[in-house]
Parts: C-alpha cells; sequence; structure tokens
C-alpha cells in the first residue's frame, strides 16, 4: 500500500504540473496572437517616476525565477481545493488580462546597453525572445502576486516569503527596463481582484462545488466500468484516488 500512495502522490504531482504545462501553451499562443492583431497603436506609459529606478542588469536573474517559483509552487500546496482555487486565479487574471492588451497595447523602448558579460548577454536575449508590447499590466507581476496571496491564503508563513519575492519581482521589472511603474502597479491589482474572486471570495463557490460533484461523478464511472475489465487495479485505484482528493 505504501508503494501505491508513493505512486498515487507522484501521479498526482505530475497531473499538477501537466496542468501548469497546458495553461503556459495557451497562455503563448493569446499571448503572442494580442501582441500582434491589437486593434490600437503602442501606448508609451513612461514617467519621471519610472526614472528614478537604476538600470540593473543583474535583477533579469530575479525577474526569471518566476518560471521556477510558479512550476515548483504545485508541491506546496497541500490539497487538491488550494491547487484547484489557485490555478482558476491564475487563469483569471490571464484571461482578464489578454483584452486589455488587446486593445490598449503599451511598448517599453527596449534600453539601450552593451551586451558584453554572460548576465548582459543573457538579458538581451530575454528582450530578443520576448514580444515588444503585452506590458500593462505586467504578467510577471500579476501572476507573482496571484500566487503568492494564494499561497498565503492557505500557508500564511510561506506565503510571507512568496510576498517579498513577488515584490522582487516586482521590482526587477522595472530595474531591467521590461516594465512601466504603472504596470507593476496594475498587475498587483489584477491579482487582488483575482484572489478576491477566486480565492478568498464565496461567489465562485458553486462553480467550485460542482466542479468536485464532476470529478466524483467521474471517480464513480471508473471505479465502476473499469474495475471489472482487464484493466490494472492499481491503475483503476490511482485515477479514482486522485479524483477523489480534497
Amino acid at each position: 500500500m505504501d508503494n501505491v500512495n508513493k505512486i498515487t502522490l507522484t501521479a498526482l504531482y505530475l497531473k499538477r504540473i501537466f496542468i501548469v504545462g497546458l495553461i503556459y501553451l495557451m497562455h503563448t499562443a493569446l499571448y503572442n496572437y494580442v501582441s500582434i492583431h491589437h486593434v490600437n497603436d503602442n501606448f508609451n506609459l513612461l514617467t519621471d517616476l519610472d526614472k528614478l529606478f537604476p538600470f540593473v542588469p543583474e535583477m533579469v536573474y530575479l525577474y526569471v525565477s518566476f518560471y521556477i517559483v510558479i512550476v515548483i509552487s504545485v508541491f506546496f500546496l497541500r490539497t487538491e481545493e488550494s491547487f484547484d482555487r489557485i490555478i482558476a486565479s491564475i487563469l483569471g487574471t490571464l484571461l482578464f488580462t489578454y483584452p486589455l492588451f488587446y486593445f490598449f497595447p503599451a511598448n517599453y523602448p527596449v534600453p539601450l546597453f552593451e551586451a558584453n558579460t554572460f548576465t548582459t548577454k543573457f538579458l538581451k536575449w530575454c528582450f530578443d525572445s520576448d514580444v515588444p508590447n503585452n506590458t500593462c499590466p505586467s504578467l510577471h507581476v500579476s501572476l507573482s502576486f496571484t500566487m503568492a496571496f494564494g499561497i498565503k491564503h492557505y500557508r500564511k508563513k510561506l506565503g510571507m516569503l512568496y510576498l517579498i519575492w513577488a515584490s522582487g519581482i516586482a521590482l526587477s521589472t522595472l530595474m531591467i527596463r521590461k516594465h512601466f511603474l504603472i504596470d507593476s502597479f496594475s498587475g498587483i491589482v489584477m491579482a487582488t481582484f483575482s484572489y478576491n474572486l477566486f480565492v478568498s471570495g464565496k461567489l465562485t463557490k458553486p462553480l467550485f462545488d460542482t466542479f468536485e460533484k464532476i470529478k466524483h461523478y467521474l471517480a464513480y464511472l471508473i471505479e465502476n466500468n473499469f474495475t471489472v475489465k482487464r484493466v490494472s487495479r492499481n491503475l483503476v485505484y490511482l485515477f479514482v484516488t486522485i479524483l477523489r482528493m480534497k
């Protein structure tokens, strides 16, 4: 039974990583689409306040930590409900942001700097591999704070570390000249809205209750239709256990 439990836990984490991967693929497609097909000219949102932040290429490492932390966060969520709600808030943040990219595209001019060290070459690669617009709100900031707010809701001490990290992400976007100050501020506002709607709010409770009923119904169908056939009992047990996890 211990081996089965270990396999179940491994499959659970793989399922979570798979879901995060699917969201990333969906995001990549929509992100690139709105970057190309936006309906207005790019806005320049640069202010005098933006110029107060120094240009620090080394902050790029904190900036790219976003991609690692988002993935490993699936291991810190102890329940399926917490995972489902945080994933819903991430999807909400993305879906609420795309129309802003589409109708109000902003473009931060790429800073001029010499790419003569590993760090500056890496930073230049980050600029070259990204689209020139889609800056407001900053998805790095909004998704970092969406994750931080969600983690803090379920694990307060760990959540405080996440908030410090998310604040660092916001600062890094300004200090490598990827985003305007208003991008970071609006990203935090977007994250707050998604958190209140999908994680802490009761408005979406019927949605998650329905989702739970669907999972349990699928578990019932699998258990009753496949155990009588030539399918590994351990495999059936694995699927059913994952679907019934709270």
